[in-house]
């Protein structure tokens, strides 16, 4: 994947949480609708939207963290269809397993302070959207193909 220079050097400045980090963008299978969060002043990146995620703990893997920090940020504990979507590395220094997460149904998320508010849209809204971290901009690069897929409505 190439990154542009200016992406680079963001993502070269960035302080992270701990070595390894997993999240969920959730996609609604029946809407076709993608649900992001828009984090608070409490964390890094603030007022940029971005998939429900975190640090991973120590003994999990990359999907119980994901579906853990889900649990905690978006209050979601229902069924969903994980999709490992796209990995992002710096060096030895971190890496973030980035998951959608297929549910069959739009729900409420039930937030916590991490994230101030969370909304449900298109994929042609997400790429709208200017406010993107940086991690959703790498993943919206690295696998938008996959994202079109999932989000395109049927004819």
């Amino acid at each position: 994947m190439h990154l542009s220079p200016i992406l680079t050097q963001l993502i070269l400045e960035r302080e992270y949480q701990g070595k390894a980090g997993a999240g969920v963008l959730f996609i609604c299978t029946k809407t076709k609708r993608i649900l992001l969060g828009k984090r608070s002043e409490k964390c890094s990146e603030p007022h940029t939207w971005a998939n429900f995620g975190g640090k991973i703990e120590a003994g999990e893997t990359p999907e119980e963290g994901a579906k853990r920090e889900v649990k905690e940020e978006a209050g979601f504990t229902g069924k969903m269809i994980l999709i490992k979507a796209f990995t992002f590395k710096e060096g030895k220094k971190f890496t973030y397993t980035n998951y959608i997460g297929l549910v069959f149904d739009e729900f409420e998320p039930k937030l916590n302070d991490e994230t101030d508010e969370a909304r449900w849209m298109t994929y042609d809204e997400l790429k709208a959207l200017p406010d993107k971290h940086f991690g959703l901009k790498a993943m919206m690069r690295a696998c938008g193909s996959l994202l079109r897929k999932h989000t395109k409505p049927k004819d």
